[in-house]
């Protein structure tokens, strides 16, 4: 349902341009920002709420979809912050680390904290896995509260004990996985997390 007209966020005008000072974000307003390791994002804030949401996309879309299908406006309304990146599915953790370390130290964002709410549809679950596969799983909590994986496709190149390993850790990553409901692809890397 797309928001109404009195309440739909508006949009700062669109330029390739990063902010270049420090700019407090309106209550509702989608504002473009680049990290400082050169990641473009819309962020918004509700004013309310103590989340931090950062969105990521699927292999075939960009930050540009959450704002179009007004997801993004939806997040904004419910969660202090919301972030919607742009994020090659090629990214790897070490790079969501870099990015997520950024957006932190962003003087733009000042109530930013991590760690955040993750949501990966598809593709962009990649950073994930490679973190499960490749990195120093202890300190994924130190970045990710909440992980929502949307029916992760990567997932198959994690052992057993690697998934499982992103539930050792105190205070441990909290998963919630979900799927299309025709997306039988989708409901096995779902019941795998489970």
């Amino acid at each position: 349902q797309a928001p109404s007209s009195t309440s739909a966020p508006s949009i700062s005008p669109s330029t390739s341009t990063p902010i270049e000072e420090p700019s407090p974000v309106v209550n509702g307003e989608i504002v473009l920002g680049e990290t400082s390791n050169n990641v473009v994002y819309y962020r918004c804030s509700s004013g309310s709420g103590s989340q931090q949401i950062v969105l990521l996309h699927g292999g075939s879309f960009s930050k540009e979809t959450w704002r179009s299908t007004g997801i993004l406006q939806d997040f904004c309304a419910d969660a202090m912050i919301t972030i919607a990146l742009d994020w090659p599915s090629s990214n790897n953790h070490v790079r969501l680390m870099e990015t997520l370390d950024s957006l932190q130290d962003d003087a733009r964002i000042p109530l930013f904290t991590l760690p955040i709410i993750l949501v990966t549809p598809s593709a962009s679950g990649y950073s994930m896995v490679d973190w499960m596969v490749n990195g120093n799983v202890a300190m994924m909590s130190n970045y990710i509260s909440t992980w929502v994986p949307v029916a992760t496709g990567s997932l198959p190149s994690a052992s057993d004990d690697q998934v499982a390993s992103i539930m050792e850790y105190e205070p441990m990553t909290f998963v919630l996985a979900i799927h299309g409901n025709d997306d039988m692809a989708g409901a096995r890397y779902s019941a795998r997390l489970e």
